[in-house]
């Protein structure tokens, strides 16, 4: 049933666009793997983050260079565990996120094992 009731089928099932599996964008679309990204970067920008509120802005904290804030950042563990509520918020926007991936790759009317089965043909 074409979307307009005015415009004849068979034009409307000719202007129908088609996907090629080769154009279909690869986004990674596991929302475990996005978890961990998110994860990974939320503890990094807090490391770094403390390292530059330790440093301060004082006349000696013109003595740091950049790397030697991510190395002294990299030294720190307190301060940048990731809590409960962290993560609860990292899985519910990785969640949606790989939804979200899923809808704009076009292929959201597959199900997850058909996708997965052409998914190595994307790469």
């Amino acid at each position: 049933m074409p979307p307009f009731p005015s415009l004849p089928y068979w034009i409307w099932k000719q202007t129908m666009k088609r996907i090629k599996i080769i154009d279909v964008p690869h986004y990674e679309t596991d929302p475990k793997a996005i978890v961990k990204q998110l994860s990974k970067f939320l503890e990094d920008f807090r490391k770094k983050k403390v390292a530059i509120d330790l440093i301060g802005d004082d006349e000696r904290s013109a003595e740091f260079n950049v790397s030697d804030i991510e190395i002294f950042g990299d030294e720190l563990s307190d301060g940048v565990e990731l809590t409960y509520w962290d993560t609860l918020r990292i899985t519910s926007r990785a969640n949606k996120l790989a939804k979200n991936r899923v809808a704009a790759a076009g292929v959201s009317h597959l199900k997850r094992e058909e996708y997965d089965r052409l998914e190595p043909s994307l790469c």
